[in-house]
């Protein structure tokens, strides 16, 4: 399997005191955008995905893991990271995020 990693620079605090859902939905028309840049521009096949918010320290790793197959049936994954400051949350995501550690949603094709 291919495998790529790269952080991602992305403006600051594009959604500074939002829910965590809230963070999640500005992110997936992003990914949305992504997949289908990818499929058109690589000819690959997009099949699933995930996008997870995860507690580290005093900040957030969010991580989009994307899988596709390109044409000979070959699996390829996308991983982009960035960290951010917990303050783009609201309080209550804050505590959410210190007691669960970590939040997950599943990516569909768009």
């Amino acid at each position: 399997m291919d495998h790529m990693t790269r952080e991602k620079e992305m403006p600051e605090n594009p959604a500074l005191h939002k829910s965590i859902e809230e963070v999640a939905e500005i992110n997936s028309a992003l990914i949305d955008e992504r997949i289908l840049k990818r499929e058109r521009t690589a000819g690959l096949k997009f099949v699933a995905g995930k996008f997870s918010i995860k507690l580290a320290g005093t900040k957030c790793t969010m991580t989009t893991e994307l899988y596709f197959k390109d044409k000979a049936d070959q699996w390829k994954k996308e991983k982009i990271a960035c960290e951010r400051p917990l303050d783009i949350f609201t309080a209550e995501s804050v505590k959410m995020l210190e007691r669960q550690k970590e939040v997950t949603y599943e990516i569909r094709h768009p």
